[in-house]
Formats: structure tokens, C-alpha cells, sequence
């Protein structure tokens, strides 16, 4: 379904317009429809269906403007940030341009998880997904999140857009395809956007990004993406552990120095006692779950890549 929106405030004909984007179950749930006026928006096109990268891919195509922003259904736009991706555009050479989605604070679990997703010791450099850091700079698909991504249109249908039925993580699939020094973040330019009022529910979503970075690795595979195997490689160190403490004992002592370390600088920065032990917790369930799940899209996506069918 697609919104018209008045344009207001036009100065030039020139002026930079966005398309925005929105692949969805069901319209009924997007956050984004009920905003009457979007100034710098053309139009809203919230695509239904059950494979978001064909949605995004058919609505793309359906596109009036030049520039495409993807978001998600619980997706809400920061104020100004459509100005400053216009200014962005308008002032480098720019085909693809992200900024971090921040986990609004709707209850505790989404208000410990703002802060989880925020850590390096969770998610390194990808923590840029989830917190603005430092200055607009060429980045990767490490640091971008497709709920807030501008795309070039020519450029976006030039490189066949997302890869049909590679879904989550589709937007690292086709950034790994494209010119690195086409991809820029702007941590200025910030929507926000629900996480889930369950902890488990949070744990498992993680589980089944991670479970799609497995086929990310091996699709368009570059040495630089063994990175994301160490949390395989800790699962294997913990289980190695079972079977001789003694030999893995200083690298445990290392890792939950870390965790504590960690947990006191997210305790601190939330202003609760209650974050130290949950997160002293949570950092390796999460690098075990993604360990686990990454290993398993891999050995799934291989066996069904390989399979003969007799």
C-alpha cells in the first residue's frame, strides 16, 4: 500500500526527496503510517507479504523517488533526521548511508537491553547499529542496520537489490556486494525502535540473526568474515573446558574478569545494581547462543547448498 504525502516547504526543484520503505506482515502494525506529514517524504510504501527482501526488492522498483529509506514496521523517525541525510547526500558521494536504531525504553527488559546492544563486549563494532558513535565515515555492513538505511534507487536495482528468500541479514548480503567506498554511517541520523518485553524472546531473536550470519559467512565469502566464527571457536573452548578444566583455566579467568568489567561499566552507565548480575549473565549467554546458532546456518546452509536430490 502506498501513502501520498502533501510535500511541503519546497524550495528548490532540486530538493532531495525520500521514498520510505516498509516491508511488513501486516500494515495494521506499522508505527510509521500514522504520522499525517513526513516533510522531505514523497511517499510511504509498506509492502505486505512473508519474504521482506522481495517486498523491499517489488517496492523499489515502484519507487517515485530517487532515494530509498528502509525501515521496519516498529520503526519511529528521529526529528530532523530526513534533513540530515539530505544535507549528507547533497554534500559527498553517497550511495548508501545508515545511521543506528536505538531500543526504545518501554519496560525494563527493553531498558537493559538498550544498553546491552550499546557494549562492545556483546557486539564489537557492530554496537554502531544500536548507539551513536563518533563522526559520518565510510563504514561496512558491520556497523549498518537495514531498519535505517538510505539507498540510492539506480544503484540500489543495479545491483539486483536483496537477495530473494536471505533473510534476516539480507542488507550484509548486499552490502558485501557493493563498493565499500560507497557505504557511509551518520550516527546523527537516528530512528528508534521496540526490542521485545521478554528477555527470553530477546535471546532468541539474537539466536536467529546469528543462525543467518552462518549463511552470510559463506555467501560472497571474504577471509575478513572468519571474524565472525570466534563465538563458534568459545563455544568449542568452553566444551574443550569440560573435559580439561586445567588447560582453559587462564583464558575463564580472562573472560569473566571481562564480563565483570563489563557488567560494572553497564551498571554504572544505567544507574542499576539489578544490570550488574543480569548482565554479568547475559554477555555469555549471548556469546554462546550466537556461537551455537552461526555454526548451525552454516552446516544448514551448506547441507541444503550441497544436497542432491536422487
Amino acid at each position: 500500500m502506498i501513502f501520498n504525502h502533501d510535500l511541503i516547504d519546497l524550495i528548490s526543484y532540486n530538493l532531495t526527496m525520500f521514498t520510505i520503505i516498509i516491508a511488513c506482515k501486516n500494515i495494521s502494525n506499522v508505527v510509521l503510517k500514522k504520522n499525517k506529514k513526513i516533510h522531505l517524504v514523497d511517499e510511504i510504501i509498506c509492502m505486505e507479504g512473508n519474504d521482506p527482501s522481495e517486498q523491499r526488492n517489488k517496492a523499489a522498483r515502484q519507487a517515485n523517488s530517487d532515494w530509498l529509506l528502509f525501515l521496519d514496521d516498529d520503526c519511529e523517525l528521529s526529528k530532523n533526521i530526513l534533513a540530515k541525510y539530505k544535507e549528507f547526500i547533497n554534500n559527498n558521494r553517497v550511495n548508501v548511508v545508515g545511521g543506528p536504531a536505538l531500543i526504545r525504553s518501554e519496560n525494563f527488559n527493553s531498558y537493559f537491553f538498550s544498553y546491552i546492544f550499546k557494549s562492545w563486549f556483546a557486539f564489537q563494532s557492530s554496537r554502531a547499529r544500536y548507539s551513536s558513535l563518533g563522526c559520518p565515515r565510510l563504514s561496512t555492513e558491520r556497523e549498518l542496520i537495514l531498519c535505517n538505511m538510505v539507498i540510492n534507487k539506480d544503484f540500489f536495482l543495479k545491483n539486483n537489490g536483496f537477495k530473494p528468500g536471505f533473510y534476516p541479514n539480507e542488507e550484509n548480503e548486499f552490502l558485501s556486494r557493493v563498493d565499500k567506498n560507497d557505504v557511509w554511517y551518520h550516527p546523527e541520523a537516528i530512528v528508534t525502535r521496540t526490542i521485545g518485553k521478554s528477555y527470553i524472546k530477546v535471546i532468541k531473536k539474537i539466536y536467529y540473526y546469528a543462525f543467518s550470519r552462518g549463511k552470510h559467512v559463506l555467501v560472497n565469502f571474504a577471509p575478513k568474515k572468519i571474524i565472525y566464527l570466534l563465538p563458534f571457536l568459545f563455544v568449542l573452548l568452553l566444551i574443550y573446558g569440560l573435559i580439561f578444566p586445567t588447560d582453559i583455566a587462564p583464558v575463564i579467568i580472562i573472560y569473566l574478569t571481562l564480563d565483570f568489567l563489563f557488567s560494572f561499566s553497564l551498571a554504572r552507565a544505567s544507574a542499576s545494581i539489578g544490570c550488574f548480575f543480569l548482565a554479568f549473565l547475559t554477555f555469555p549467554l549471548i556469546h554462546i547462543a550466537y556461537g551455537i546458532a552461526i555454526f548451525i546456518g552454516i552446516v544448514i546452509y551448506l547441507s541444503r547448498k550441497y544436497h542432491v536430490i536422487k
